[in-house]
């Protein structure tokens, strides 16, 4: 997390919970911590450090895990297979997950596929197949 303006959203959010309503309490908090009271001075590692106290204390939720690697829906699995399987006939260079995502996100502006929405991932099952096949044809074993 290296937004900015969001670790100092989160500082300001979970010492507000710590010191509730002592501007000054919190302010003498952060200069023992990072030898600057205004965020604004703050290196990100210093906000980081501070969310990452904030969070020891219970000041502020511990962040959300956007997916489960384990539970994938049926959609994503298949498309995680084909992939694997084109690696594996050769008709692309680098069949690991990471490959997986770059292409994702070329072709949906996400990540992983773990974040697609269902319609998203159907989408990019249809072109995968189709991308699968045209592959197939310019190699000569179409299948």
């Amino acid at each position: 997390m290296a937004d900015r303006k969001k670790l100092i959203q989160l500082v300001h959010v979970g010492a507000a919970k710590l010191f509730p309503g002592d501007d000054d309490a919190r302010r003498a908090w952060q200069k023992a911590r990072t030898g600057h009271d205004s965020c604004r001075d703050m290196t990100i590692a210093d906000l980081e450090n501070l969310v990452a106290e904030l969070r020891r204390k219970k000041a502020l939720a511990p962040p959300r895990r956007r997916y489960s690697p384990g539970k994938r829906k049926p959609v994503q699995s298949k498309i995680t297979a084909i992939w694997i399987g084109m690696g594996r006939d050769g008709l692309i260079h680098d069949a690991s997950e990471k490959a997986l995502g770059k292409w994702c996100h070329r072709q949906t502006g996400k990540h992983s596929i773990d974040w697609l929405r269902d319609d998203e991932a159907s989408r990019l099952l249809e072109a995968l197949k189709k991308w699968r096949s045209r592959l197939r044809k310019e190699a000569g074993n179409e299948q």
